[in-house]
């Protein structure tokens, strides 16, 4: 080998030295050996982008926020709705005037509402906290985030709500240009005993909780996913009694209970509650079996 090609192979080596890439070397055909600085290892790369692709899925699944955890699983049923309904027909007498009972039980709905949402605050069990025992100082600070203008703030919209959940009713076969007023105000006492809940256990002001809630609604609605989530079933059987409620008022049977909208009103808040019981019942099964 020559002087001259042996000074090329060591500043080729050299230089290949400071590089994270292998080397390799090759033969001419002439005597002369070349080195050639090879690509970094593909299975290297291929790591790389394996563990960014499981960063970036870590940072999508973090974003989500567990399952909602209740100190108790009875204390989040909305017990105030069976007394609503009691005074809808013992006090406010819906029957014989449905207009003004809708609107006096929905003032009392409100009141009634704003203690519920205080209750729920106070009940959930924040994420980071729902496997550790509370003392008595997290205790006292939980109680002081609870803030009375989110709970209004929940109020009004769900309250706006009641517009979007009117239309919805009509195209489901309510009356359109009859009975508008009872029609908006069935929709107020819907939006509220089933939306406003919602609100409540999924802070909209927090941006994991609202897209947990997203995700749950739009992404991943399926039975195993509500078996975990108690406040949901207050909303589906509100739907669900709405629409069963339905059914008595076509039936020839005279009756004053059967104007439009009371059975479904009847049928919303019984819904609810049943759900609830439901919920709660089947968590504090499961929790049982688990123990």
């Amino acid at each position: 080998m020559s002087k001259k090609s042996a000074s090329k192979i060591k500043k080729t080596v050299s230089f290949s030295d400071t590089l994270p890439n292998e080397t390799s070397t090759s033969n001419d055909g002439k005597g002369n050996t070349k080195i050639s600085n090879t690509a970094v290892n593909s299975s290297e790369s291929n790591d790389w982008k394996e563990k960014e692709d499981d960063d970036s899925n870590g940072k999508k699944i973090s974003s989500i926020e567990p399952a909602p955890v209740f100190k108790s699983t009875f204390a989040i049923v909305p017990y105030h709705y069976l007394l609503v309904l009691f005074s809808m027909f013992y006090h406010h007498n819906i029957t014989q005037d449905v207009i003004l009972g809708l609107k006096q039980s929905l003032i009392l709905l409100i009141g009634l509402q704003i203690v519920y949402g205080y209750i729920l605050l106070f009940e959930l069990v924040p994420p980071s906290a729902s496997k550790v025992k509370k003392s008595a100082k997290q205790m006292k600070q939980q109680n002081s985030d609870i803030n009375f203008l989110y709970i209004f703030a929940s109020l009004v919209l769900s309250c706006l709500l009641a517009f979007p959940v009117y239309v919805i009713i009509v195209l489901f076969g309510a009356p359109f240009l009859s009975l508008t007023l009872q029609t908006l105000l069935l929709s107020l006492h819907f939006s509220l005993i089933t939306i406003f809940p919602l609100f409540i256990v999924y802070n909209f002001t927090k941006a994991n909780d609202f897209n947990h809630y997203c995700y749950l609604i739009f992404s991943n609605f399926s039975t195993d996913t509500l078996l975990n989530h108690q406040v949901y079933f207050i909303s589906i059987g509100g739907v669900i009694g709405t629409w069963l409620g339905v059914f008595p008022i076509p039936l020839d049977w005279d009756r004053d209970w059967q104007k439009w909208p009371i059975t479904l009103i009847v049928g919303g808040y019984t819904g609810s509650v049943i759900g609830a019981l439901f919920s709660s019942a089947l968590n504090f099964y499961l929790s049982k079996k688990s123990n």
